[in-house]
């Protein structure tokens, strides 16, 4: 062979070698700009992994998800977890009115302090590009406190790791506030300082309940609320007060106020917000519309969502609602189902007055079912790098997943003896929180090397909450009438604490199943 095509041989193959360099270096510089840039991409190198230690399959890596342990330190019912933005702290607000920053990987607690809040803590959420440092909460406060609460006391761990350290003075010798009574509902921001104390000062009211907040992802300074009062509120971290955008009305001629449960707002498009409370709608609004004039607080959705069967219904009412990365909305409901809308299936006119041919082309939303929603205000969520999951808990005491696409049900997992509140995805690994009646906080992740079947009683347990849905149902109750007996649990509760004493939870190391059963009534009931 002449050397001038040995020679040509031997440069294809050098360029053949410089181009496969060139695209090894091109994908790892694509995956460090994914694990940098990209939340979504992040998580989604986190879960391939955990894929490839099951074989490739994504499926079988939520099938393997199994209890990694437990975080005790709250005195009263979980009744929200969250983790922070980069996914290394898990953040809780329980009914003992304290918020606790964790270190969930080593079980630990970073931080604790007094949330400022005068009744449960329903809300408590890390804000994005803060060092982790800055929290806003919500609670059921029937008080409301003016001014900045002062330094309280917290034995931490530096929030960039090391050994527990104290910081400022004893939680005892901390000065107890005396807030001015008023029937109202507040929203409070906490600021962790660099000595490891915390200040805290009011940013807004609701006269009522806060169940949840929404910040503008990737804002470290904008987010919103939501209350029984109706109201929807924008706040903005470097003003002094926040926006009253508008008070959310019924569909109905008396334009009634609607009680509010939750908000959030959609990732791929921030100027869109969801709202849903105590009617079958799920509304969604503008933020530009209210930018140029909020003093008329005209309440105009954009689009609205419900199932078409309860269009019209008036013994149903939405608790949790959910963004996906593509914008299609979760919306669960009390003592129905939940169901996810694409953007084209929402209902764009005043639901009162679709026709009736119009009613029968809507195109019908995804439905999850198997679990109860009916005692408590449950969110929902979605879970998997792509949102390919469904995650909530359960009256009964489970938390559910579901395939997204089709509703099939993957998993139930015992998460509380009573009730499951919340169940919140990690934003890279698939990992999950979640919490409920129990007084502590459970970890699942990808560690049983076997994929988990159904329990053997799955489907007695969804007949079971299938049945108490169905009964419920016959009885149409007013929202008035709800809320009127939730005042008298409460009564009957607090009677009931009086009367007995209470002990401490003592099951640190059992499973949700053994040790003697928690008194719900303890618990908020909302």
């Amino acid at each position: 062979m002449s050397s001038p095509l040995m020679g040509l041989i031997e440069c294809a193959k050098s360029f053949r070698m410089l181009i496969k360099a060139v695209m090894v270096c091109v994908r790892c510089a694509a995956e460090a700009v994914m694990a940098n840039d990209g939340d979504n991409d992040a998580q989604g190198l986190g879960w391939r992994q955990q894929e490839e230690v099951g074989g490739g399959n994504r499926e079988a890596v939520v099938k393997r998800l199994d209890l990694y342990g437990k975080l005790h330190g709250h005195k009263g019912c979980v009744n929200n977890v969250h983790f922070s933005p980069s996914g290394d702290i898990l953040v809780s607000g329980s009914d003992d009115k304290d918020i606790i920053f964790w270190n969930w990987s080593n079980k630990s607690k970073i931080l604790t302090y007094c949330s400022g809040h005068n009744e449960n803590v329903f809300h408590a959420q890390i804000m994005p590009y803060t060092d982790d440092r800055i929290v806003v909460t919500s609670a059921a406060d029937g008080q409301i406190i003016f001014e900045i609460l002062g330094l309280w006391a917290s034995e931490r761990t530096p929030l960039s790791g090391g050994q527990n350290a104290k910081g400022g003075r004893d939680a005892s010798s901390a000065p107890y506030c005396h807030p001015t009574s008023f029937t109202s509902q507040e929203v409070r921001f906490g600021q962790v300082m660099e000595d490891g104390q915390v200040s805290t000062r009011q940013l807004g009211i609701h006269r009522g309940r806060v169940h949840q907040l929404a910040v503008e992802p990737g804002s470290p300074h904008i987010f919103y609320s939501c209350g029984e009062d109706g109201l929807i509120q924008q706040f903005d971290l470097r003003n002094e007060t926040p926006i009253k955008l508008l008070t959310c009305s019924s569909f109905s001629e008396n334009k009634q106020s609607i009680r509010l449960n939750s908000i959030t707002v959609d990732p791929r498009n921030p100027n869109l917000f969801s709202t849903g409370g105590f009617d079958a709608y799920a509304r969604v609004y503008d933020i530009r519309n209210y930018h140029w004039d909020v003093s008329k607080g005209l309440d105009q959705p954009v689009n609205n969502f419900c199932p078409r069967h309860l269009i019209g219904s008036t013994n149903v009412h939405i608790t949790g609602l959910a963004y996906s990365n593509k914008s299609e909305l979760l919306v669960s409901y009390n003592d129905e189902l939940i169901y996810m809308f694409q953007k084209e299936m929402g209902i764009f006119t005043h639901p009162k007055t679709i026709q009736a041919e119009a009613l029968q082309n809507l195109d019908q939303p995804q439905v999850y079912f198997g679990h109860r929603n009916s005692q408590t205000v449950k969110g929902v969520s979605f879970f998997g790098p792509c949102d390919e999951y469904v995650v909530s808990g359960s009256d009964c005491g489970h938390v559910y997943i579901w395939m997204k696409k089709t509703g099939k049900l993957l998993r139930m997992m015992v998460g509380d003896k009573h009730i499951v509140n919340s169940a919140e995805p990690h934003p890279f690994f698939p990992f999950l929180a979640t919490s409920g009646f129990d007084k502590n906080i459970k970890l699942w992740t990808p560690m049983s090397r076997r994929s988990a079947p159904l329990p053997k009683n799955a489907k007695e347990i969804m007949a079971a909450n299938k049945g108490g849905r169905e009964v419920r149902a016959r009885i149409t109750l007013s929202p008035d009438v709800v809320m009127h007996v939730l005042t008298l649990q409460r009564r009957q509760a607090l009677v009931y604490r009086e009367a007995t004493p209470t002990e401490a939870d003592s099951d640190s190391d059992s499973t949700p199943e053994e040790g003697s059963a928690a008194d719900p009534t303890e618990c908020n009931i909302s």
